[in-house]
């Protein structure tokens, strides 16, 4: 998850003209490697790396070929029922395969993230996708990967909270800046977080017991 939100930091902000947009691809590869929900971000940070002027030799359309490779094989093993895609899949999630329709996985989602935080992360999605291109592509990237992943596995995966607490990370950030001290925005900015960090938090400590 902490390497998911480095590589949508780097995919969105923006970037000089020196910056190396090869530094996204590492932690994209890294939290791919662990969960096939963020591969689709190595395919954005490979795409980003190929037009961007700081690539060396044409041996760097690879890198989006080999990106492109990834999604296909992410999306073949997450909906295999048998076979060596089964196998991959089972073991590239970690988790047998189990079945559940959207409206039990959108209905989990609601109880595990409570209403504050569940409202949060649509309006953080709705702000964030009108803020580029970039913005919406890494956003549909980490939303598809996270309905794929929950729906194989039946239950609401990790990857929805990483993608709800960067989406309510965006609502909170432009609610903070509705208040014009430095200090005022840090003090809501925090209560609000804190706020909408509980029920979340709760719900998952209490699923590890």
């Amino acid at each position: 998850g902490a390497a998911a939100a480095w590589t949508f930091a780097e995919l969105v902000r923006p970037a000089p003209a020196t910056a190396r947009p090869a530094v996204a691809l590492l932690p994209a590869t890294l939290a791919a490697a662990l969960d096939p929900a963020y591969v689709a971000l190595v395919l954005i940070a490979a795409i980003r790396y190929w037009r961007s002027p700081q690539r060396r030799g044409r041996w760097a359309i690879a890198i989006p070929a080999v990106g492109a490779v990834l999604v296909g094989l992410a999306a073949l093993a997450l909906r295999a029922e048998a076979g060596a895609f089964a196998t991959l899949g089972r073991a590239w999630t970690g988790a047998a395969r189990a079945h559940a329709s959207a409206g039990d996985l959108l209905a989990g989602t609601g109880d595990a993230l409570g209403p504050l935080a569940a409202l949060a992360a649509l309006a953080g999605s709705a702000l964030a996708a009108t803020r580029g291109r970039a913005v919406a592509l890494s956003l549909a990237a980490l939303a598809g990967g996270a309905i794929a992943t929950s729906l194989r596995a039946g239950c609401v995966e990790p990857s929805v909270f990483v993608l709800a607490g960067l989406a309510a990370g965006v609502a909170i950030a432009h609610l903070a800046a509705l208040v014009r001290n430095p200090a005022g925005q840090a003090c809501l900015g925090a209560t609000v977080g804190f706020l909408l960090l509980v029920t979340p938090a709760w719900t998952l400590s209490a699923a590890m017991r």
